[in-house]
């Protein structure tokens, strides 16, 4: 491997990126797999805090997924994976390992699953979303960074005495 060759790796990669998060709705997005009679057209995660894509650590969290379909489809499995800034999979939530797909799946919908405590180390985050029909698993929807996030820390305040210190969780 030469000097070219990792530069124009790096320009590649940079430029998947640029287009992945260029503003570009995630309902306009073409870099998806799938057959398309389900296809997500946004997808977002929300804490008690209210603010879209910014979580503190370890608060309750929802993930929002907003789709539309061509068709009723009778049994939709739908897969969330939460991966780190190295496109490690960190976290793998999905129906078909409960063995309870979703049925009818039809029209416009949003789809919400809670997370009680997220406990994720402050960073960035992309999600990663499937839905496919089983059981051959065929994909009706498959898109990498549909949604990206971050989590910050919870503001401490410590108050120190003789009789000892008072951990107290506050949000400025």
């Amino acid at each position: 491997m030469n000097d070219t060759d990792v530069e124009s790796g790096i320009q590649a990669y940079l430029s998947d990126a640029k287009n992945v998060e260029s503003g570009c709705s995630l309902g306009e997005r073409t870099d998806r797999m799938g057959d398309g009679r389900l296809r997500f057209r946004d997808a977002y995660l929300i804490g008690t805090g209210g603010v879209k894509n910014v979580l503190y650590m370890g608060e309750e969290t929802q993930i929002v997924l907003e789709y539309s379909t061509t068709e009723l489809i009778k049994k939709c499995d739908i897969s969330i994976h939460i991966e780190n800034v190295w496109g490690q999979i960190i976290l793998r939530l999905a129906t078909r390992e409960t063995a309870v797909p979703l049925n009818d799946v039809g029209g416009n919908g949003t789809i919400v699953c809670t997370i009680p405590k997220l406990a994720l180390l402050p960073g960035k985050y992309y999600v990663l979303l499937a839905a496919s029909v089983p059981p051959a698993y065929e994909y009706l929807d498959y898109i990498s960074h549909a949604a990206s996030f971050e989590v910050v820390r919870i503001r401490r305040l410590w108050i120190g005495k003789s009789s000892g210190i008072w951990y107290v969780l506050h949000r400025v």
